[in-house]
């Protein structure tokens, strides 16, 4: 629209005449969005004539709601007259009275007058300067905020104020000195003359609702091994566009949020043991699990890496565990006890004996308890030795086992008739069992018998010495 467009006069005639005097295009405006349009739309019957200029062109142009003849390029002089019928009549002798009714428009009463209340748009009545552009905006082509009432924007500017807003509700663009907002009605007719505009705004709002709904869930995401992020947001290093849980956050900063990938990234750059928030000047940092949940294999890098600098650092302050194979590592401030346990295996570490002790014991006790266990280890061994020599003996015929007390009983040469040293019980060396029977020498009711039974020898092996 050219900004020489305006209206020059509006004025109502006793007679219920309307007259309006404005170039083509706002007169266009005028009766395709409603400005004039309720006029005709009310009983009665309207007349409507347009004086054209001679040699004036006509042509006929498309608008939103309906299409008119107008003369490009020229102001024309519209009248729009109502004939009501149903005037009462004037009674007999009655004078009628002139009345010269208020009928100028102005920025109080234009809205009223002209019947916009319920347009989906209100339009401004007087030229004004775009406070976003700085265009100057014809008489009636600009829009009026409807919950303000004061802020006025000419409707390039406030379509994109809709469509870059970042909140489903969209604040008046002088938002710092005004808090209203744009209703759903303002927007879908404010978008609706360019469809592909309205689709982005509808395609907002919904993945604003998906995003509203998936922050209910950020007082329960700070649980979690990991903080991840619950809205769509650009990665600060790599600038792509991350969705909702596919980010991270370090739980220490709960500000700066990155891609997965991007954080790992500064995970295996990292030469220090303590990994800071990637965002710069952030003094946030990664705890353990943060490490270990984002890159495992780095993590035992860098608790490696942190247990060598503080062994480093502390110096002959520093002790390592007594467990075999154990990487764990304490520091001795001041005096005490002596005792400590171990962060990594739990065992306790006695530096006054350069040892491991069993609970919280003292020196002494546990002293005890070694020589304890050695002499236990000792009994044990022994044992093991004297029943395999025993075995050993019995496997090659040099000894036996007394039936009586299992004192080992062995003889080099010599008659068959032993006698346990233990027990002192008579044996057979050739049966390799008792002698006589429960009743002592002489009783042949047991034993070897030898020579009872019709002088039978008690074995083949047997000497015939008993």
């Amino acid at each position: 629209m050219s900004q020489h467009n305006n209206v020059s006069s509006i004025t109502i005639d006793e007679d219920r005449t309307i007259t309006i005097k404005a170039d083509t295009e706002t007169l266009a405006i005028l009766l395709a969005s409603s400005t004039v349009a309720p006029l005709l739309a009310s009983p009665g019957s309207w007349t409507t004539t347009a004086s054209l200029g001679s040699g004036l062109r006509s042509t006929k142009l498309p608008f939103s709601r309906s299409s008119i003849m107008y003369s490009q390029h020229r102001d024309i002089g519209l009248s729009i007259h109502k004939d009501d019928s149903k005037r009462r009549p004037r009674k007999k002798g009655q004078t009628s009275k002139q009345s010269h009714p208020d009928t100028s428009l102005n920025e109080s009463n234009y809205l009223e007058r002209l019947g916009l209340f319920d347009s989906p748009l209100w339009p401004t009545l007087n030229e004004f300067e775009c406070p976003l552009c700085l265009e100057v905006v014809g008489r009636l082509q600009g829009i009026l905020i409807k919950a303000c009432m004061i802020h006025k924007f000419c409707r390039n500017c406030l379509q994109q104020a809709a469509i870059n807003s970042q909140w489903l509700e969209v604040d008046c663009p002088l938002a710092k000195e005004c808090h209203s907002t744009i209703s759903d009605a303002e927007l879908k007719e404010l978008l609706s003359y360019q469809p592909e505009l309205y689709q982005l705004y509808l395609a907002k709002k919904t993945r604003h609702h998906v995003e509203n709904d998936l922050t209910q869930l950020q007082p329960y995401v700070y649980d979690w091994k990991i903080i991840t992020n619950v809205v769509e947001f650009v990665c600060p290093v790599c600038m792509e566009t991350i969705p909702p849980l596919e980010g991270v956050c370090a739980k220490t900063c709960r500000v700066h949020y990155f891609c997965v990938e991007c954080m790992r990234g500064a995970i295996r750059s990292s030469d220090e043991p303590r990994l800071r928030c990637p965002a710069v000047k952030c003094e946030s940092y990664l705890l353990d699990i943060e490490v270990e949940h984002l890159a495992p294999e780095e993590h035992a890098r860098l608790m490696a890496l942190g247990v060598e600098q503080a062994i480093a650092a502390a110096g002959a302050d520093a002790c390592h565990c007594r467990v075999p194979d154990c990487q764990g590592v304490w520091f001795v401030e001041g005096e005490g006890e002596g005792r400590f346990e171990c962060p990594v295996c739990k065992k306790i570490n006695c530096l006054t004996c350069d040892t491991v002790h069993v609970n919280w014991q003292s020196c002494e006790d546990y002293r005890q308890q070694l020589e304890n266990e050695k002499t236990r280890e000792q009994n044990a061994r022994d044992e093991v030795q004297t029943k395999d020599y025993i075995e050993k003996m019995i496997r090659e015929g040099k000894g036996m086992v007394c039936p009586r007390c299992h004192a080992l009983v062995d003889k080099m040469s010599g008659c068959d008739a032993l006698q346990c040293l233990k027990c002192r019980t008579d044996l057979c060396w050739a049966t390799k069992g008792l002698r006589w029977g429960p009743k002592g020498r002489g009783d042949n009711s047991g034993g070897c018998r030898c020579r009872y039974n019709g002088g039978n020898l008690c074995h083949p092996q047997c000497q015939n010495c008993h």
